[in-house]
């Protein structure tokens, strides 16, 4: 109806949202179905970060200059906050992401490459 994003209640912006990621979540690959796959998942997750849609179609090609802003981000450290910690899923999430993305291009980020400063689920927002 005319109206902007944030102009609308809460709830519809999640609506929206729900929508979008929906859409997004059949560009990404499946996750792993047995404990092999899912020993690799790092690995997996990493080469996905060097890959780009080729001209909109489903071919995947090497994106160098995706690769190098993911060096350059991870030198300069990430730094996250989260609402949606889920028995802290994000942290261990990254962690086996920055172990793939180790392996997968012959870094060697460590750890306190990525820093937490902040994830919690006990606030209203998660639990809503």
């Amino acid at each position: 109806r005319g109206r902007s994003p944030a102009s609308m209640p809460l709830l519809k912006r999640r609506k929206m949202w729900a929508e979008v990621k929906d859409d997004r979540a059949e560009q990404f690959p499946q996750g792993p179905t047995s404990p092999s796959e899912f020993g690799d998942w790092p690995l997996h997750v990493a080469n996905g970060l060097s890959r780009c849609p080729s001209g909109g179609g489903t071919r995947l090609d090497e994106d160098t200059s995706a690769l190098a802003r993911l060096r350059k981000n991870l030198h300069r450290r990430l730094v996250v906050t989260t609402d949606y910690s889920g028995f802290d899923c994000p942290r261990e999430a990254a962690r086996c992401t920055l172990l793939g993305i180790n392996r997968a291009f012959g870094w060697t980020f460590s750890e306190g490459t990525i820093e937490f400063i902040r994830a919690c689920d006990n606030a209203s927002v998660p639990q809503d």
